[in-house]
């Protein structure tokens, strides 16, 4: 790798760590009233979750173009438990939250 594309890609890596923490640093809320209104109603808030969805989903197509392959499991996973609630196959619970917050 010549010593500009070096410089670019670690550019990029900056650009997207950045942008990640911010949409991190939104999505954790999200997810705690995601949870909370789960509990007092009984039913997952279905624009939140698609929202958090959505999130991962970016997060996940940003590191794959960088091919940061960790980030791309995780959120995968993520992605994979949300999907999880959108179907309608499970309740959320507090052990999937903190799983979640723990991704972020």
């Amino acid at each position: 790798m010549a010593y500009g594309d070096f410089e670019e890609k670690l550019e990029m890596v900056k650009c997207f760590l950045n942008d990640s923490r911010e949409m991190l640093d939104d999505v954790e809320p999200q997810i705690i009233a995601m949870e909370e209104k789960a509990l007092t109603v009984g039913e997952i808030d279905e624009a939140i979750l698609n929202a958090i969805f959505r999130l991962f989903h970016s997060l996940k197509g940003s590191a794959s173009f960088l091919d940061l392959q960790t980030i791309i499991s995780v959120t995968h996973e993520a992605e994979t438990l949300l999907d999880i609630f959108r179907s309608g196959q499970a309740v959320i619970k507090p052990a999937h939250v903190d799983l979640l917050i723990r991704t972020t």
